[in-house]
C-alpha cells in the first residue's frame, strides 16, 4: 500500500516536471516533493521497525531454548545448567524450570513457587509454568499419579489412565506415576525423585519381595518368589490370608500364574 502510494506520487512529481513545470509554483512543486520525502522516510522506518520486532521475538526464542542466566554488567544471557542454584529471578525460562527447587517462570520472572496441596499443580487457574521438581513435591501428601509434560511445562494427572509408558525414563514423573502406571520392570529411586530401571540382581533375587525398595507393578510380580504388589509396595503373599478372591477383589498386582494358576 504504502509502495503505490509513493510510486503514484512520483509519477505525478516528474508529469508536472517534464509536461506542466511552466505551470507549476515553486510553493506546489516544493509541497509535492516534502511530501513524497515524507512518505519515503514513514515506509523506511515501518520496515526498521518490522525488521527489529522480528529479530527480537527471534532472539527471545534463542535465549529460551537453552539454560542461562542474565547478568547486569554485561547485559547478555549467560549458559548455566546449574540446577541448584534456587529460583532467581535473573534466570531464563528454561533454566528456572531445570532447578530442583519448585519454581515458576512467571510474566517473564523466575521466583519461588510454593506447593501445598494438588490444587498447587493441577488448575486451571494457573497461567504460568513451572519446574519439573513440582510433580513430585508433596508425594507424602497425595497420591495422585503425576507425569511432566515437556510441551505445556506443567504436571499431568495421570491417575485414570492405564499404564501406558513404556520406558522408566521417558517422564520425569512422581512416585506413584513411576510405580503404577510404567511397563517396564521400573523401581522410584526416593532420594533422587526418579524413576529407573530394576537390576538383574534384584530381579533374580530369590525369597525376597524387597519392601523395603519402591518397585513398579511389574518388578513385583516378576520376583522369583511369592509378592503381591497393593499400589505402593511390593510385599509377600501370605498364603494364609490373601487368596486369589480376596486379592482379586482389592485389584492388587500378583503373581496369579504360580499362586492361581491363571491362563
Amino acid at each position: 500500500m504504502q509502495f503505490c502510494i509513493i510510486k503514484y506520487l512520483i509519477i505525478i512529481y516528474y508529469t508536472f516536471q517534464l509536461k506542466h513545470l511552466f505551470l507549476i509554483k515553486d510553493s506546489i512543486k516544493l509541497f509535492l516533493r516534502q511530501l513524497l520525502l515524507m512518505q519515503i522516510n514513514y515506509y523506511y522506518r515501518y520496515n526498521q521497525m518490522q525488521y527489529l520486532r522480528i529479530k527480537q521475538i527471534w532472539l527471545y526464542q534463542q535465549i529460551n531454548r537453552r539454560q542461562c542466566q542474565f547478568k547486569d554488567e554485561q547485559h547478555q544471557c549467560i549458559e548455566n545448567t546449574n540446577d541448584q542454584i534456587g529460583c532467581l529471578d535473573s534466570l531464563n525460562k528454561q533454566a528456572c524450570i531445570s532447578q530442583k527447587q519448585t519454581c515458576k517462570f512467571e510474566n517473564n520472572i523466575c521466583s519461588l513457587h510454593q506447593v501445598n496441596t494438588i490444587n498447587d499443580i493441577i488448575n486451571s487457574t494457573l497461567l504460568f509454568v513451572y519446574s519439573k521438581s513440582v510433580c513430585y513435591a508433596i508425594d507424602q501428601q497425595i497420591t495422585d499419579c503425576l507425569i511432566y509434560s515437556e510441551i505445556q511445562n506443567r504436571c499431568i494427572n495421570v491417575s485414570n489412565r492405564q499404564p501406558f509408558i513404556d520406558n522408566c525414563y521417558k517422564f520425569t514423573m512422581n512416585k506413584y506415576a513411576c510405580l503404577q502406571k510404567t511397563l517396564q520392570t521400573c523401581e522410584y529411586n526416593q532420594n533422587e525423585n526418579s524413576c529407573i530401571q530394576t537390576s538383574q540382581q534384584t530381579l533374580k533375587t530369590i525369597n525376597n519381595c524387597f519392601p523395603e525398595k519402591y518397585l513398579n507393578w511389574i518388578s513385583c510380580i516378576s520376583l522369583p518368589s511369592n509378592c503381591k504388589f497393593n499400589g505402593i509396595k511390593c510385599q509377600s503373599i501370605d498364603l494364609k490370608v490373601d487368596t486369589c478372591e480376596s486379592l482379586s477383589k482389592s485389584k492388587i498386582y500378583s503373581q496369579s500364574f504360580s499362586l492361581c494358576n491363571y491362563k
